[in-house]
């Protein structure tokens, strides 16, 4: 074993002694308890639900833009023939 790896074990040895497991106050326990909502199975199948309106128009947007942009490349690169 090396010299570092002796230190470190005497380090660990001399932390356990020193630290001890200090219990949360109820206050804090009940406060966080309130912040921490787990949603029934409903609720997220609503979420869910939302979430994949939110993917339909998401993508409807994007692939409108996609055919705006296409049609109009196509219009100038015809229109663009012509003149030229």
């Amino acid at each position: 074993m090396s010299r570092q790896g002796i230190e470190f074990d005497a380090l660990e040895g001399r932390l356990a002694g020193t630290l001890r497991p200090v219990p949360p106050r109820d206050e804090f326990v009940q406060r966080l308890r309130g912040h921490i909502h787990v949603p029934q199975g409903a609720e997220l199948a609503v979420r869910l639900e939302e979430w994949v309106r939110l993917m339909l128009l998401f993508g409807g947007i994007l692939s409108g833009t996609v055919v705006v942009l296409t049609l109009s490349r196509a219009l100038f690169h015809l229109l663009g023939r012509k003149n030229g």
